[in-house]
């Protein structure tokens, strides 16, 4: 008898361990105002954790990583992969969550505690939507 691929990955564990990578990408889509890609990406002609964000002027792909630690690595095989999925058409973004009870324990006296929710996008990306923001004060 073959077990059923959701229980095999219940009785190893790895469910279990999709479930916060899988929520995080959920609520960044929501609070964005994205859409989840199916497969968290991993389907031909879905890439990416998040699409559908942005204006009618700039369309964000978003990865997204997450961490229970009080640190995250970044690697730069994720920025080249999130670059390369997005193409030419759309800007490429990292959305980083670290665990709000860490922050809290990692907040010294007199510091803020920061958000747990953080974007990465290229410097270029960055500059360009900083010179759109004062042109609109103008």
């Amino acid at each position: 008898m073959t077990i059923p691929r959701f229980m095999k990955e219940e009785m190893d564990g790895r469910a279990a361990r999709n479930r916060k990578p899988r929520k995080h990408e959920k609520l960044t889509a929501e609070c964005l105002g994205g859409q989840t890609q199916p497969g968290s990406g991993a389907k031909e002609g879905f890439k990416g954790d998040v699409r559908g964000v942005g204006t009618p002027f700039v369309d964000f792909l978003v990865e997204c990583k997450r961490t229970e630690g009080f640190s995250i690595r970044i690697l730069v095989k994720w920025l080249n992969k999130i670059t390369t999925e997005a193409g030419i058409d759309k800007e490429p973004a990292l959305a980083i969550q670290f665990e709000p009870t860490v922050l809290k324990m990692a907040t010294e006296h007199g510091q803020i505690t920061a958000e747990s929710e953080w974007i990465a996008v290229p410097q270029s990306v960055f500059t360009r939507m900083l010179n759109a923001l004062n042109e609109s004060k103008e």
